[in-house]
């Protein structure tokens, strides 16, 4: 899910990338929830986890494109960020918002000011103790961020309380802040090591959270080995991780069989059933918070006309698109933000297959006779590859031509993100459990360069909502933008994907959050 993270995301993401059956966390309401305790283990049970060990792992199809938490949109730097650095919250596996470094909180009334306590002794692998110089050193980095800045608020200030309080002041309330803060941009760095160090620095970084940089070979393996002073001792309990770059879908696979890798990732649908059959091993699929989408570019003709958007709404089979491409493994989408985030609305019912509902709405169009269109998937990417066939036979039913273009993953987005398209098939997907993420999909800040134009009642009750925090109320007001995108049509939602995770059954404890990412400091090998 890689995400389609260049549109200030995801997700698709990741990613980024990536729906979560389990309850989410309950919105914030006076006080947002506190976050649950992941609690320190003093020592393992005697049945319990084993310390000790190297776990051989894979990324999913890229190489990680830096290891300073404020930069990657690639769900591999992501994740790695994630296993390096203490964040100020992290998300737990249930969707849930768990303490990292941030050992408690208050809320004024008002809302507006958030009251944090870090926990006590947190040191960097270096044997450095943080301190709040660098608390607010990286929380500033994280405001002035291209990619993530975004999430935190305009105007937001923080101020030391004393060595271990931290006093964050909002211009107004926001429910998604505890969300923005379980980020890996929300990552705990060095101020002095990296003032010193400069761009250098990420190479081979430092942080306080459960592991440190061994070993970085660009294009071929990450190599992570335990912190020995990370606060949640005796995790880690590996010594060692092992993350090697392996993109080629049938290669990682293989390597998976011979038992070279304890996990491998991203399986493809078509080797589900043979790798799970394989002895002492199974694949994990997990519902994650992703979702399949086509751009439709609604300022150029013909797609500049919302009853042709409309009409292939109605003509797309969404329900064929899964037992085709995922084999099954996938839910139909009703819009862009997926089931398993805050608010999710089941209400929304899309728009259903309808042949005769999509010829009349192109009888209404200025096109009734049909249309020519260029549809852009990014090359390499199988299920990508056999949507547009789909689509395009689809379409084709109504009197659509379809012309497919396969592009370089990066020159897609940037084509997409400078709306130099007409119909482009990328995947969404959020890195936080609030929907307030997945809403950049339809503001103005991406929409005016994309397709030419703004929907000001969106951007308006986008604002709105993330004010609310109130449950009921935030609740109401995230069902009417669902609404709004809906009519507008700029996308035609497909499908909810999950992820997919070989796992040999000595591998204790390891499981995707809904955020399609690892925590590797819980995992133990039983061997």
């Amino acid at each position: 899910m890689s995400h389609f993270k260049k549109l200030a995301l995801i997700a698709a993401i990741a990613l980024v990338l990536l729906v979560s059956c389990a309850q989410p966390t309950p919105a914030p309401t006076e006080a947002p929830p506190a976050p649950t305790e992941a609690a320190p283990t003093d020592a393992p049970e005697p049945a319990g986890p084993k310390v000790g060990g190297t776990l051989r792992t894979t990324f999913q199809t890229e190489d990680p494109s830096s290891l300073d938490p404020v930069v990657p949109l690639d769900n591999a730097g992501i994740f790695s960020v994630l296993q390096i650095y203490d964040q100020f919250f992290r998300v737990g596996l249930d969707s849930n918002i768990e303490f990292d470094a941030v050992e408690s909180f208050e809320v004024s009334d008002d809302g507006l000011v958030y009251t944090f306590n870090l926990r006590p002794g947190l040191t960097f692998s270096d044997g450095t103790p943080v301190t709040m110089d660098d608390v607010i050193f990286s929380l500033e980095r994280f405001q002035a961020s291209e990619s993530w800045g975004y999430l935190l608020p305009e105007g937001l200030t923080a101020e030391a309380v004393s060595d271990t309080t931290l006093q964050i002041t909002l211009p107004a309330p926001n429910a998604a802040l505890l969300s923005s803060l379980a980020t890996a941009a929300a990552s705990i760095v060095p101020k002095a090591s990296v003032e010193s160090a400069g761009e250098d620095y990420w190479e081979m970084p430092i942080g306080s959270g459960p592991f440190k940089v061994k070993e970085w070979l660009r294009g071929e393996r990450l190599v992570l080995e335990r912190n020995d002073f990370y606060w949640d001792q005796p995790k880690p309990y590996l010594d060692e991780v092992v993350i090697e770059l392996v993109p080629d879908d049938n290669t990682r696979m293989l390597k998976f069989t011979a038992n070279e890798v304890d996990i491998a990732l991203n399986v493809p649908y078509t080797q589900i059933e043979s790798i799970d059959a394989l002895d002492g091993a199974s694949v994990q699929v997990v519902p994650i918070l992703a979702s399949q989408m086509v751009h439709l570019n609604a300022g150029a003709p013909p797609l500049d006309d919302l009853n042709a958007r409309k009409a292939l709404q109605h003509a797309t089979d969404r329900q064929a698109l899964i037992d085709a491409v995922l084999f099954g493994y996938g839910d139909i989408a009703t819009m862009l933000w997926p089931q398993g985030l805050l608010y999710w609305d089941d209400s929304v019912e899309g728009y259903p297959y309808d042949l005769d509902k999509a010829r009349e709405f192109l009888s209404q169009s200025a096109y009734p006779e049909g249309f020519d269109l260029t549809l852009y998937h990014a090359s390499g990417d199988t299920p990508a590859e056999q949507t547009a066939t789909l689509l395009k036979d689809q379409w084709a039913e109504i009197g659509v031509n379809v012309t497919i273009e396969p592009l370089e993953g990066t020159l897609q987005i940037d084509e997409t993100l400078g709306g130099n398209f007409e119909t482009s098939i990328v995947y969404w997907s959020s890195d936080i459990i609030d929907p307030s993420q997945l809403n950049i999909s339809h503001l103005c800040a991406l929409t005016e360069g994309m397709v030419g134009g703004c929907n000001d009642d969106f951007d308006a009750a986008a604002a709105e909502a993330d004010t609310l925090v109130d449950e009921s109320a935030r609740a109401a007001a995230y069902a009417d933008l669902f609404r709004i995108a809906e009519d507008w049509s700029i996308y035609i939602p497909l499908y909810y994907f999950p992820s997919r995770t070989a796992v040999y059954d000595y591998v204790k404890d390891f499981q995707l959050t809904p955020t399609v990412f690892p925590r590797y400091w819980e995992v133990w090998l039983d061997r």
